[in-house]
């Protein structure tokens, strides 16, 4: 769960109370007043009486609304007290593995992962304070990783967000507490790089201008040059049978996202040790199809801590492109793609997942013009580079419920 997100509905949160304490301060003397008036009921004229008594039902109404609404921040207050505890406790076992690592090897930039571990959670504790719920240094995680507000996707056999070869009704296995994995205290599988992910203060990549289908325009990064992090050919990292067919799992889209954001963040993975740590992590299906909850659980296994930032619009995700987090979406691959992949039809079970690479914006407005994807499907980093329409695209993310992953830090 991101900060801005949290951020917001803490800010919502305040909000609602703030406008709901005012209507019920108001209410309350408007209450007293007529309690007041009705003491004398008997001395008024009939109609005036009768007037009366509507005001006290419309009142009474009125205050059941006030209670109900009270009921539903205080709810609200509960889940978002436990999700920021939650975060509270991830950030908290970072640092105090990060804490362990000083005097190693691995301690290069874990001073500024430390700072950087300590601001967050003071901004955390921010929110807390804004809520008006209090939390403490200890006990933080007791609700972690089972808070999050994003819809269940595999509930939804047209929208799970699985691969485009996989039609199959499998469930992808519940996720636990994602697991910080240092190297020497953790030996839950392969580290994807060795664990030395720390976060950065700022992007190292640019925003660039140039003429693009006779158009000036402002493109993030260099998406259009041949990178080599890119994971292309999926289904290809299992050696094929006497009859051609993969020994081992093809629905791998949401896999090979997860290693191409790993690599983006400076490791060097491969489409078959993900999908070997994800499958031994119960983070995918036997076919290969992941959810959300898998793809933040893979990069969590590289030491990337990652949100699930399911339902946030796509420009949301455009600017956290730009900032240099790394994003993963779900999208009907059929509409994002009808070349690749076929004419779009409702139920059709072309989940697909892909790295939201980079943004195309009209240089005088600002506009979003075009996305740029990573689609694991082309068969090598040229042919996986699509420039995707901005309408398209969010139709496409539309019709999957608004999958999207977000790393927490800036990874490049």
């Amino acid at each position: 769960m991101g900060y801005d997100y949290l951020k917001k509905k803490v800010s919502d949160y305040t909000d609602k109370k703030k406008n709901t304490d005012e209507e019920d301060l108001i209410l309350s003397g408007d209450e007293a007043r007529l309690s007041e008036l009705m003491q004398h009921a008997g001395m008024l004229d009939p109609d005036v009486a009768e007037k009366l008594s509507r005001i006290a039902g419309d009142q009474a109404a009125e205050r059941d609304r006030i209670e109900g609404e009270k009921e539903v921040l205080k709810e609200e207050k509960t889940e978002l007290s436990g999700r920021i505890s939650g975060e509270l406790g991830k950030i908290g076992e970072a640092k105090g593995k990060l804490d362990g690592i000083s005097d190693n090897k691995y301690a290069v930039g874990a001073d500024s992962a430390i700072r950087k571990c300590e601001e967050f959670i003071g901004q955390l504790k921010d929110l807390a304070g804004q809520l008006g719920s209090d939390v403490s240094d200890e006990g933080f995680g007791a609700l972690s990783g089972g808070t999050g507000g994003s819809p269940d996707l595999t509930g939804y056999p047209d929208d799970t967000v699985l691969s485009l070869n996989d039609n199959s009704s499998e469930q992808t296995a519940p996720l636990s507490s994602p697991t910080f994995i240092i190297p020497g205290q953790n030996t839950g599988g392969s580290l994807f790089g060795g664990g030395e992910f720390v976060p950065l203060l700022s992007t190292g990549q640019e925003i660039r201008t140039m003429i693009l289908d006779g158009r000036s325009v402002d493109v993030f990064d260099h998406p259009f040059e041949p990178n080599d992090y890119r994971i292309c050919d999926q289904g290809s990292a299992y050696p094929r049978d006497a009859d051609g067919n993969s020994t081992g799992p093809t629905g791998t889209c949401g896999c090979c996202a997860s290693g191409t954001v790993i690599n983006k963040a400076g490791g060097h993975t491969s489409e078959k040790e993900v999908v070997d740590y994800a499958l031994s992590h119960g983070l995918c299906a036997s076919s290969g199809g992941t959810a959300p909850d898998g793809w933040v659980g893979i990069l969590s296994g590289a030491g990337i801590s990652a949100s699930d930032n399911s339902g946030t619009s796509l420009e949301e995700l455009a600017k956290k492109v730009e900032e240099g987090h790394g994003v993963i979406i779900g999208v009907s691959a059929r509409t994002y793609c009808r070349e690749m992949y076929g004419r779009y039809f409702p139920g059709a079970a072309d989940g697909h997942a892909m790295v939201l690479e980079s943004v195309v914006r009209d240089h005088e407005t600002g506009e979003i013009i075009e996305y740029v994807v990573s689609d694991s499907n082309g068969y090598d980093t040229y042919d996986a580079c699509h420039r995707v329409p901005a309408k398209v695209l969010e139709k496409a993310y539309k019709r999957k419920r608004k999958a999207a992953v977000v790393t927490d830090d800036v990874i490049w």
